[in-house]
């Protein structure tokens, strides 16, 4: 019976040591909070006559699961004044927006390096972010309507926000008909966030 309970002991032990070696927590000294916002905006022209569909330009950084690391095509990591210091701030914000449909296509997307929160991106920008914790996660809120050229949507973030927990993606969708005298469109915005602890030494430049 003591051989059994020493076993169980020693099993027991491997066990909570296996699962200490594959958890993850935040590491601030050596990690920043890579937090992306992505809007998706689409139209289909149900009847009449829509909007000119327009094009936008292309994404500016990419981010890189298998070595998990955030690229930027504009030189924007760097230690001068106009860069973003990956040592020196605890999180970067990448906006994103993408156009399909009879809306247009293209996407262009940008960073940020924020030093504390809560952070407002100002008009037209729909949201802020609102906090953070020891774990890494932010809260992320509404501010405004959806606006884009001469449409307005109902914004989909619940009205108390969302907490994002690093690895996690969370997407919000809303999806409107509207009418007018000269056409009918149906309009569907998608809202993706994600939330990355990337390694300060992952922020590169790199070109196209």
């Amino acid at each position: 019976m003591k051989n059994l309970w020493i076993l169980l002991l020693i099993f027991f032990l491997i066990l909570s040591s296996g699962c200490q070696g594959n958890s993850s927590s935040y590491d601030q000294e050596n990690q920043i909070i890579f937090f992306e916002y992505w809007e998706e905006f689409s139209s289909e022209v149900l009847s009449g006559v829509g909007s000119p569909p327009l094009m936008i330009d292309f994404p500016t950084y990419r981010y890189e699961a298998p070595s998990n690391s955030l690229i930027s095509y504009l030189g924007i990591f760097g230690s001068l004044p106009e860069n973003i210091n990956p040592f020196e701030v605890p999180i970067i914000l990448g906006n994103g927006f993408t156009l399909n449909g009879d809306a247009g296509g293209g996407a262009t997307s940008s960073l940020k390096g924020i030093g504390d929160l809560p952070y407002y991106p100002g008009p037209p920008t729909p949201y802020f972010l609102a906090d953070w914790n020891e774990k890494g996660s932010i809260h992320i809120k509404p501010l405004y309507m959806i606006s884009f050229m001469d449409v307005s949507l109902k914004n989909p973030l619940p009205p108390e926000g969302a907490w994002v927990d690093p690895g996690n993606t969370l997407t919000f969708t809303n999806e409107e008909i509207q009418a007018t005298a000269i056409s009918t469109i149906r309009y569907t915005y998608k809202l993706t966030l994600k939330n990355y602890l990337v390694l300060r030494d992952h922020c590169l430049n790199s070109s196209w």
